[in-house]
Order: structure tokens, then C-alpha cells, then sequence
């Protein structure tokens, strides 16, 4: 109840002065925001600001990522066990090889619901995860092999398997896509396991090629293990008949996959909806209309190259409320983008980010929903000595007689986490009286305290107010 009588009490003095504000834009009128910053590394920094509108409080987190910086990068997160199968963010983070180095992630592509298959591509350096699915609505954020990011409309991609005894040409229709009925699909290692088989398809047929050669054609059996030197084709009904006319066991072929961009030049790739920004403008139409007030996730690019910046609005809790694609637009604008993409939003999105000197991640945005990918922001410092300290604790004000239990957290000067020994820490107060048992304080009298460890060499301080009862 305090908090909310907190908001209440602030709304009446957001709108008592609110004709000495300047508004930002119609469809949002602005009177008030509070903002407040952390830095995660050395090239990343998260921002959270609280903005009072007409609408309602809009609740937005915010991602400043520097490219410039040599220990900061970007990676595309997807299930460990295949592209086919979806996993919450902190599942994304918590399972990947590069876990300990993730101090932000975000939910990525729009993707089928019905069919667990992502709208969009996803390369990570320079390989195929998946292809497009060549909706011309929906563009993707890529990063070139030289760091330069961009977002663009993919021009779509081309499959092809030749068969080189007769020359007969195969046209695959997607990578890694679960559209099996009435495409010709081409699944590898990133697909997952195991094939589609007869369990999830009826009259399928497989082909299992190892080393550019045909090792085997499953005419409607169960499902196979994918070779991890090579691939499968799946087909059913008329392209089913192709392909048992066309290709025999023992056939060499050779494999063609073309992309424009061509995705050996890129080092990342994932999808999104619609360009929201282009060369500092907004379009007049967007080439995916995601209609309504909700929540969002968006994504943009600095003018010159040199800046990522990720925005996420959460309306999961009340007050807070979502807004409209052009106002994401104008958000992102208003925070310095010149090129933007607006991501998978409404329940898909979310935020985790890790707390400098903590070495798990924090949801602070949206929901922990499960998805096809996400984005993950990368600290890539190596590790070194403790640089500095923070000092912690639940709730600043405590009632006379209560337990206040300290935490202390360390970074060293790449802002990776350095694990503390708080037994080995020295505690004291000033302005209260109270005692310490290890890093829980009892205060005996009420007022204003500093309460002050001492970790080894580095130094670090916190003021609590004791209440009376």
C-alpha cells in the first residue's frame, strides 16, 4: 500500500506542474520521469526511467551497448539441444558456453507459434543457424564480420542440392524450419537430434547425407539421428516423389546456400518485425503494423555505427502501460537511435541484465517467457584483481530490534564479479549504536547510521535509518 500511495501522491504533483513541462510528442503526453543508471562493464551501461504520461506510467529499461569497446560483443542465443526448441531467457543464458560472460539478454524474433519456427534467420559467425522464412514484412539486425551493424530486409535465401550423376537440381525451400508439409526442408546438426520421421509426418521421405554423399533414403520411416558431418531432406507428397525419381543411395551431391546479405559475412543475424527507423526518420507506414498499446522490445543503431541501443517497455504490472509502434519509434529516437527494428513484443518480451559484482542474472523487464531466441550482450574482459566493493541490504530502514543482514558484492576492473569471503569482512557503525554477528547488524537505538565493511584493502559504506517500533 505504501508504494502505491507513493505514486498517487506523486501524480497529483506530476499534474500540478505539469504546464511548465514542455510535452514530447501527441500521442504520449510527458509531465514527469525518473531515471537512474547502472554501468555492467566497461562498454555497457543499463538505464531504467519511470516517465508519467496522459496513458499511465510507462515502465522502460534500457541497454547502451558501445561497440568501440574491445571487451563488448553480441551473441544469438538458441536451445542447446536445437533451433526446434524453445527455452526461457535465463534457460538461453544459464545452458550456454559463453554463461559467464552474458551481462545482458533480451528476447529476439517473432516466430510461428503453431510451427516452434522463427520468422527470421539466425547466423552466429558466419554460419546458417536457420533461413529466412521470406516474409518481406519482417526485417533482421545483423553485425557484419567487421563489427558495423545494420538492419535491412533480407532478399531472401537459395537452397539447392545437385545431384552430380544426372544433374538434377533440388530446391529446398527452408533451413532448419519445421514447414516440412509442402517445402522441401534441409536440417542439420542446429536443427536438433533427431529428424522429423513418420511420427510427426505422414508419407515422409528422408534422405541421410554424410560428406556429400547419399548414405540412406527412408521411404515414411520413424525418425534418425542427424549426422554431425552432414544433414538430412525431408519432403512429403509430390516433392516426396521428385526426390525418390531423382536421387538413389551412394549419389554424391553437392550443396549450395546462398543468402543476400550473404550470411558468411556476418558474424550475427536474428530477426525482428518491422524497420521502425531509418536514417532518423519514421516511416509513414510500417511494414508490420503490431497494433495496440503493449508491451515492446525494440532495438537501434547510433547514426555512426558506434552504438547499440535496447529498449524494453513492460506493462506486466500496474500502473504501468504499454505503448503504440510509433511511440516505441519515438522513444528510440528521443534515446539517440538513427536506425531501429522493433523486436517480438507483448508476453515475449524481456529483460535480464547482471548486476556489476554479481555473477547471476535479474529479470528487469517483462516476463522470463520461453521463446525461439534472444540476444545476449557479452562482457569478454578477463578476469583479474578486486578493484572495489559494494555493500547491500534488503531494505534500508528497519524497526528497532530488527535484523539487518548485509551482502557485499566485488568487481574487478573488467567488472567481473570477484567472489567474496564475507567472514573475512570488518564491520562497523557510526550515528547509532547496535552489534554485528558476522554481516548481521542488530541497532540498539534509532536515527540515521553508516554502517561500513572493510574487505581486504577496499573500502565501502551504506547509511540505514532505525525506526522506532
Amino acid at each position: 500500500m505504501k508504494s502505491k500511495n507513493y505514486l498517487v501522491g506523486l501524480m497529483i504533483i506530476v499534474l500540478f506542474f505539469n504546464t511548465f513541462i514542455p510535452l514530447s510528442y501527441a500521442e504520449l503526453i510527458n509531465t514527469y520521469e525518473i531515471k537512474s543508471s547502472e554501468r555492467l562493464s566497461k562498454g555497457v551501461v543499463h538505464g531504467k526511467i519511470l516517465r508519467f504520461t496522459d496513458k499511465g506510467w510507462v515502465n522502460m529499461n534500457v541497454l547502451r551497448i558501445d561497440l568501440k569497446e574491445e571487451y563488448t560483443a553480441l551473441d544469438v542465443l538458441v536451445n542447446k539441444k536445437g533451433i526446434s526448441k524453445k527455452d526461457s531467457l535465463t534457460g538461453f543464458a544459464s545452458k550456454s558456453e559463453l554463461s559467464s560472460k552474458i551481462i545482458g539478454v533480451i528476447n529476439g524474433d517473432f516466430y510461428d507459434t503453431r510451427a516452434d519456427s522463427t520468422i527470421g534467420p539466425v547466423v552466429r559467425n558466419g554460419n546458417l543457424i536457420t533461413s529466412s522464412k521470406n516474409c518481406p514484412e519482417f526485417a533482421t539486425f545483423n553485425i557484419d564480420k567487421e563489427g558495423t551493424p545494420f538492419i535491412d530486409y533480407w532478399k531472401g535465401n537459395t537452397l539447392k542440392l545437385i545431384n552430380t550423376k544426372n544433374n538434377y537440381i533440388l530446391e529446398i525451400k527452408y533451413k532448419n524450419k519445421s514447414y516440412v508439409d509442402g517445402s522441401i526442408i534441409l536440417l542439420d546438426k542446429a536443427w536438433g537430434k533427431s529428424s522429423f520421421g513418420r511420427e510427426t509426418h505422414n508419407d515422409i521421405v528422408e534422405m541421410v547425407i554424410v560428406d556429400d554423399k547419399i548414405k540412406e533414403i527412408r521411404n515414411n520411416l520413424e525418425d534418425v539421428e542427424i549426422p554431425p558431418n552432414g544433414y538430412i531432406i525431408a519432403a512429403t507428397g509430390f516433392d516426396k516423389k521428385f526426390i525418390l525419381n531423382n536421387f538413389s543411395t551412394d549419389d554424391k551431391v553437392s550443396l549450395e546456400i546462398l543468402s543476400n546479405p550473404a550470411f558468411e559475412n556476418l558474424s550475427l543475424s536474428i530477426g525482428g518485425g518491422a524497420v521502425i527507423l531509418k536514417d532518423g526518420n519514421i516511416p509513414k507506414t510500417f511494414s508490420l503494423e503490431v497494433r495496440g498499446r503493449y508491451a515492446r522490445t525494440a532495438l537501434g543503431i547510433t547514426r555512426d555505427k558506434s552504438e547499440i541501443i535496447i529498449l524494453t517497455i513492460s506493462n506486466k504490472k500496474s500502473p504501468y502501460i504499454g505503448v503504440k509502434q510509433k511511440e516505441l519509434a519515438k522513444i528510440l529516437l528521443e534515446l539517440g537511435a538513427y536506425d531501429g527494428i522493433n523486436l517480438d513484443g507483448g508476453i515475449s518480451t524481456g529483460m535480464l541484465i547482471r548486476h556489476i559484482g554479481e555473477r547471476g542474472l535479474t529479470l528487469v523487464s517483462g516476463r522470463d517467457r520461453r521463446v525461439m531466441d534472444g540476444l545476449a550482450v557479452l562482457n569478454t574482459g578477463p578476469k583479474s584483481y578486486l578493484k572495489k566493493i559494494l555493500i547491500g541490504c534488503k531494505d534500508k530502514n528497519i524497526s528497532l530490534g530488527s535484523p539487518m543482514i548485509f551482502t557485499i558484492r566485488g568487481y574487478d576492473e573488467n567488472y567481473n564479479p570477484v567472489k567474496i569471503d564475507v567472514t573475512k569482512a570488518k564491520w562497523s557503525v557510526q550515528g547509532i549504536k547496535g552489534k554485528f554477528i558476522k554481516n548481521k547488524f542488530l541497532p540498539e537505538t534509532t536515527g540515521l547510521g553508516t554502517i561500513t565493511v572493510i574487505y581486504k584493502d577496499k573500502i565501502a559504506s551504506i547509511e540505514i535509518k532505525v525506526l522506532e517500533n
